[in-house]
């Protein structure tokens, strides 16, 4: 996606204003009100109620089930109940040139690792940047970010090694 997945967020929005669409943000939701099997609104955390024919929930699996009452009796209320949220590492990259221009993604076999230049197939950043994300797909309950660091850092130094001189910005 040219510019990143906020241009199809951006574009959302835009078609659902000109829909006639209220967006609200920045409001804490109690519950989706439910009537005879259909969303009828919701009610925020102040007690307020805001009456809808539908209702978006941007939120993970386990916090709509908490949301909508009966959500037990419902396909994917049973499915957000199993869910484990997947969890990962990511060290994002700008680099003035892939050392290894050849090599533009790499997905672990052995290892939960990931590696690609994106910016190959979709305009991501400045023209003279290619821009490069690598992950790591983290084991449930995980929490040493240094040794995940150190790790794509490694992994890269494997696939693209010289990558540390073309660094023009990075974010882990």
């Amino acid at each position: 996606v040219d510019y990143g997945w906020q241009t199809l967020i951006d574009g959302l929005y835009d078609a659902a204003q000109e829909a006639g669409v209220t967006v609200h943000t920045g409001v804490r939701v109690a519950q989706v009100l439910i009537d005879h099997d259909h969303v009828s609104g919701l009610e925020l955390a102040d007690g307020m109620v805001w009456y809808a024919d539908g209702v978006v929930l941007a939120t993970s699996a386990q916090l709509a089930h908490k949301l909508v009452p009966g959500a037990d009796q419902m396909a994917w209320g049973r499915y957000a109940q199993q869910a484990i949220p997947v969890q990962a590492a990511n060290l994002n990259l700008g680099l003035r040139q892939l050392p290894v221009p050849q090599r533009r993604i790499v997905i672990g076999v052995d290892q939960p690792l990931y590696f690609s230049a994106h910016s190959a197939w979709a305009k991501l950043g400045p023209d003279d940047q290619v821009v490069v994300h690598v992950t790591k797909y983290l084991p449930e309950g995980s929490q040493d970010a240094e040794a995940d660091r150190a790790e794509l850092e490694a992994f890269m130094d494997t696939i693209q090694p010289g990558w540390r001189d073309e660094v023009v910005s990075q974010q882990f």
